[in-house]
């Protein structure tokens, strides 16, 4: 059996977009002729390392009318890791960044990644509302809500929790 990891990128509009699927093939098997049955895709999970876990969660589940997915909790109750649940199967994952409830310790991670939400035209008042409440404690917007060559709506900002945003019209 191989592994074959399938990359697909654009870049013509400013902002690189990647989509990773991981089939596993059988010997002489390919792309074209993939039968379901014999390869598997493969999850992302996009875990986010913040301050203020027990607090981000309750800022992102008002931000985008989410609700909790799969979470672990400690003894107190309070949060370890948490699934953000938003719309159409589309998730993220929350957890601490430091302090004696990080995972394996003191955590300090990058932030090199930007979470692109990508709204239905139906749904701009959704991402109006998300906008203005990252936007509200943002550390910094890089494009203010705006029409681009590509969509209707677009921004860049990264929220209060340290986290790279870009909601968009698709």
């Amino acid at each position: 059996m191989k592994t074959v990891i399938i990359t697909c990128a654009t870049s013509g509009i400013g902002f690189e977009t990647a989509y990773i699927s991981l089939f596993n093939f059988y010997e002489g098997a390919t792309i074209k002729g993939l039968d379901k049955k014999r390869g598997s895709k493969m999850k992302l999970k996009m875990f986010n390392y913040v301050d203020d876990l027990q607090e981000a969660i309750v800022f992102y589940q008002r931000v985008f009318d989410a609700g909790i997915g799969e979470n672990f909790k400690r003894s107190d109750g309070t949060y370890e890791l948490c699934e953000i649940k938003l719309s159409r199967g589309t998730s993220f994952w929350l957890a601490e960044r430091k302090g004696e409830s990080a995972i394996e310790g003191n955590v300090n991670t990058g932030n090199i990644m930007q979470l692109c939400l990508m709204y239905d035209k139906a749904d701009v008042s959704k991402l109006e509302k998300a906008y203005a409440m990252l936007k509200a404690d943002a550390l910094e917007i890089r494009w203010e809500l705006m029409k681009a060559a590509w969509t209707s709506h677009t921004c860049d900002l990264i929220d209060k929790y340290g986290l790279r945003w870009c909601l968009m019209v698709d």
